[in-house]
């Protein structure tokens, strides 16, 4: 007698449609993962951006007091108090000075968003940014 007569003998394995609806399940899921990740990549940018301003605040206070005024350029913040950290994503910042106040600036490389730190001694920060909704969470209000 023949063993397995008349038994159905079961196949191991995944049918097409079950590997159709994962792979749609994955590229649904990468559609909505991809843009917040790109979204959460640039504000993190952004605040690398933020701690340089806040250093060169830092530095600004301190050249005014060995000096009696702002720093009118980047140099002079170098020379005597601060050393720039080089970023990838980031242009150096620029610095510029009047009686009451200072200017720093920074340019995203490749697409020339800015953000922008004004300080008055009489008004106190104004932080903008070119893109606000970009760096949404990163720029200080």
């Amino acid at each position: 007698m023949n063993k397995g007569m008349g038994m159905v003998k079961k196949k191991k394995g995944f049918t097409l449609l079950e590997l159709l609806m994962v792979v749609i399940v994955i590229g649904i899921l990468a559609t909505l993962a991809i843009p917040q990740y790109a979204t959460f990549a640039e504000r993190a940018r952004a605040a690398e951006a933020i701690s340089t301003i806040s250093a060169l605040k830092t530095a600004q206070s301190l050249y005014k007091l060995d000096n009696s005024s702002y720093a009118g350029n980047i140099d002079d913040l170098e020379k005597n108090t601060i050393k720039i950290p080089i970023s990838k994503f980031w242009q150096r910042p620029s610095v510029s000075s009047t009686a009451e106040g200072f200017t720093v600036e920074v340019a995203r490389i490749g697409t020339g968003k800015k953000i922008v730190l004004r300080y008055s001694e009489v008004a106190g920060d104004d932080f903008q940014s070119g893109t606000d909704e970009e760096y949404k969470g990163a720029v200080p209000k």
